[in-house]
């Protein structure tokens, strides 16, 4: 469909424009995006990890966040009712970096985080 071909194209544009930042160092880098689901935060919070950063989830603080009707009428996106609500649904709730990133790949950044302190030691 259009739209996810539209959603895959921002995604990568924005994964483009956090690696720019991370190369650069910036700090901090916020990523604001629509990632429903781990899977979709996994990109950021990766390449973050891979070079040292620390990953934050942040959810709005407002009572509403969840609440079909005021997120219809306060949203831009032009999104329908039934859209809205089956984006709600995929909502993973409360992100932590193992659970985004997986075991697997949790290990990996482990690992490489421990070979690079055994490289600074050396030196």
């Amino acid at each position: 469909k259009q739209w996810y071909q539209r959603r895959v194209r921002a995604h990568q544009w924005n994964l483009g424009r956090v690696k720019d930042a991370l190369s650069e160092g910036v700090s901090p880098i916020l990523v604001d995006n629509t990632n429903l689901q781990f899977w979709e935060m996994r990109p950021y919070c990766f390449e973050a990890a891979m070079v040292g950063y620390r990953c934050y989830f942040l959810e709005p603080p407002t009572e509403w966040k969840f609440k079909i009707n005021q997120l219809f009428r306060k949203q831009q996106h032009g999104l329908t009712k039934p859209r809205l609500i089956a984006q709600l649904e995929r909502y993973e709730r409360n992100p932590t970096v193992q659970k985004v990133i997986g075991p697997v790949l949790w290990e990996k950044i482990q690992r490489e985080k421990k070979k690079k302190k055994k490289k600074k030691k050396k030196k």
